[in-house]
């Protein structure tokens, strides 16, 4: 890996950055493709996503600092990324504005993936619960009302988070 004045030159297989590190600074690409890795190098590994040129990725990195949810590893021969520290990210925005919409998008669409995602193993968890307990019962009552309250905690988690996020984009 190459870095020259916030260019960053990586070749097939180099890491940019690993799961579970933590990140103040996001980054665009210049040329050529990421794979961004879950569980990088497990029996469990999944790509996530490919990040081609002019995408933006990490912004959580700045946003909320916390640790990385996945590897970013060069996925061609030659990759070029931009890094956009947390101090240079507003003056970033300033001079791309479309990219504030691109990234705004991408999250917007991570979000309702992960909604129907939990929507989808929620329905599964319940039917197995309720599959298990075919009668009825005190106990499936109880498994009915948990899974109605649990959907509203995770409703109401999902609106309060989408919130949060737009207010600290504001």
């Amino acid at each position: 890996m190459k870095q020259q004045k916030n260019l960053i030159t990586l070749h097939r297989g180099e890491v940019l950055f690993r799961q579970g590190e933590y990140g103040s600074s996001m980054f665009e690409v210049v040329q050529g493709r990421l794979d961004i890795v879950a569980d990088e190098g497990k029996k469990t590994e999944t790509r996530i996503a490919a990040m081609e040129q002019g995408q933006c990725f990490g912004v959580s990195g700045i946003l909320e600092c916390t640790p990385r949810i996945a590897t970013a590893v060069a996925a061609e021969d030659v990759v070029v990324v931009q890094k956009i520290s947390a101090e240079e990210f507003a003056f970033y925005f300033l001079e791309n504005q479309e990219k504030v919409l691109q990234i705004m998008r991408h999250m917007g669409a991570l979000l309702r993936q992960m909604d129907k995602d939990y929507a989808r193993l929620s329905r599964a968890a319940q039917q197995n619960a309720l599959d298990t307990v075919k009668r009825p019962s005190p106990l499936r009552a109880a498994l009915l009302r948990l899974a109605a309250q649990w959907d509203a905690a995770c409703d109401a988690m999902s609106r309060e988070t989408a919130l949060d996020m737009a207010g600290k984009i504001h």
